[in-house]
This record gives C-alpha cells, sequence and structure tokens, in this order.
C-alpha cells in the first residue's frame, strides 16, 4: 500500500495490500479500496467509487482558484467525458501549458496514473 501526502482516511476504511492512495485524496466512512485512487480524488463505498475531488482539502491547503480549476479540469476529463485513461491522459497533460501555476499538480496526476496497472487499475 502506497499512500500519498495529506490523505485522509475516513474511519474503517478497508485498503488493498496493493493499491495506491494519490496525495490530496480523501475516503468516506467505511470505504474499501480495491483500485488505485488517483491524487484529489474523494471516494466512498464498497467497493470504493470516484464521487468527486476534494475541494475542501485543497482550499483549505490555499489552494489559488487557478490550481483548483485546472484540478476540476483534470477530474472532468479522467471522469466525465467517456474518454479512455489513456485519452485522459492526454487530455490532463495539455493542461500544464493552459495553467502553468498548476504544472506541478498536472505532473502529479500524470505520474500516478503512467503507474496505473491492468491488474489493479484506477477507480472509476
Amino acid at each position: 500500500m502506497e499512500v500519498g501526502d495529506w490523505v485522509i482516511l475516513g474511519g474503517f476504511t478497508i485498503v488493498h495490500q496493493f493499491v495506491r492512495i494519490g496525495a490530496h485524496g480523501m475516503t468516506g466512512l467505511g470505504s474499501v479500496l480495491l483500485a488505485d485512487q488517483p491524487p484529489f480524488v474523494m471516494s466512498e463505498g464498497q467497493p470504493a467509487r470516484a464521487r468527486s475531488m476534494n475541494y475542501e482539502g485543497l482550499r483549505r491547503r490555499s489552494f489559488s482558484p487557478a490550481r483548483v480549476a485546472a484540478v476540476k479540469a483534470m477530474h472532468r476529463a479522467l471522469y466525465r467525458e467517456g474518454a479512455t485513461l489513456e485519452q485522459a491522459v492526454q487530455r490532463i497533460a495539455a493542461l500544464a501549458d493552459a495553467t502553468p501555476e498548476a504544472a506541478a499538480d498536472v505532473k502529479l496526476m500524470t505520474d500516478f496514473l503512467a503507474k496505473a496497472t491492468p491488474q489493479r487499475g484506477i477507480l472509476r
């Protein structure tokens, strides 16, 4: 198990031994993580599913509006546009040029997604 910085695990969260949880993520009470949870994602359920981005956590860590907008765009590309993982990674990578202030956040996400394995996958 690999847990990124600033992750908040809800009480009684169960995490499979090989699952990775990306930085700034959050899980709901009693979640069961069987797949990797990308950075900035908030999940819940048994098995867990991605529900939203961790906007409150980003606000508490003083993310600028431009960085929050970039995180929102990453979430949209990954979960809301019906794209394959490869297509979503390409769209996310393009955000670094569009929002230079969020380049480090984009790199965090693309590096995490590049390590996703077909056996485990990511929360969808």
